[in-house]
């Protein structure tokens, strides 16, 4: 499969209309961790994660890396787009 960046910025874009058109201005988000599965086993659904495989993430981290990004547009990496994923799955979790 493939994504093409304009496509994704695209999406994102109706998807943030709508929310604010139904008065989601500003997402509230009650959690902080969660769990992290490597990809080397996330995308692998033949193996089962040994809870050693397990770490935590913390939304609150991720936001802070991302405000950084905000202030400093240098700072940008691809990773970014995993922090901004985890927020995201948050939000659509909590306002489905």
């Amino acid at each position: 499969m493939k994504i093409k960046a304009s496509d994704l910025r695209r999406i994102l874009e109706i998807i943030l209309t709508y929310e604010e058109e139904i008065g989601n201005t500003e997402f509230e988000i009650d959690v902080d961790y969660y769990w992290h599965i490597p990809k080397e086993i996330r995308y692998d659904p033949y193996s089962e994660p040994e809870p050693a495989d397990l770490t935590l993430g913390q939304l609150t981290f991720d936001w802070e890396e991302l405000e950084r990004l905000q202030a400093d547009e240098s700072r940008a990496i691809g990773y970014c787009l995993a922090w901004l994923g985890q927020i995201l799955i948050a939000i659509g979790e909590e306002y489905p």
